[in-house]
């Protein structure tokens, strides 16, 4: 885990230090049981690519889960791109797609709505991820 002390060590803007008044340190992991991917995740977060790191990540790369039917979940920067892999395998799936539109049950702030799309689209055999927190 990052200890509290790692953002004293970083230079970070002069408006960093005006807006952010206080830091908040994750210590528990709630969905992740692997302890060795678990120490892989939190290297990558602040930029380390240790020898164990990319050992561990070498090591997977011919995984193939095929067979069972499962397609491995892509690790994307940024959301467009997410989206145009999301878009293309969806594309490439055989049958109608069925589109569903969200209702919100309460108010939204304006600063998170877009982080959720109001419209999805999918089609038999989309493979989802589960985004529900184990608490």
């Amino acid at each position: 885990m990052v200890d509290s002390a790692f953002f004293t060590r970083i230079e970070y803007c002069e408006a960093w230090n005006r807006c952010i008044q206080k830091t908040i340190v994750l210590k528990s992991v709630h969905r992740q049981d692997d302890q060795r991917f678990i120490k892989v995740l939190e290297e990558i977060r602040v930029g380390l690519c240790t020898d164990d790191v990319y050992t561990a990540l070498a090591e997977t790369k011919l995984n193939n889960f095929s067979s069972i039917g499962i397609v491995p979940t892509l690790l994307c920067t940024h959301t467009a791109d997410a989206l145009a892999v999301n878009t293309r395998y969806l594309e490439e799936l055989e049958g109608p797609s069925r589109t569903f539109d969200a209702e919100d049950s309460q108010f939204i702030p304006d600063s998170i709505q877009s982080a959720v799309a109001k419209r999805l689209v999918l089609k038999a055999s989309t493979q989802i991820s589960d985004v529900v927190e184990k608490y």
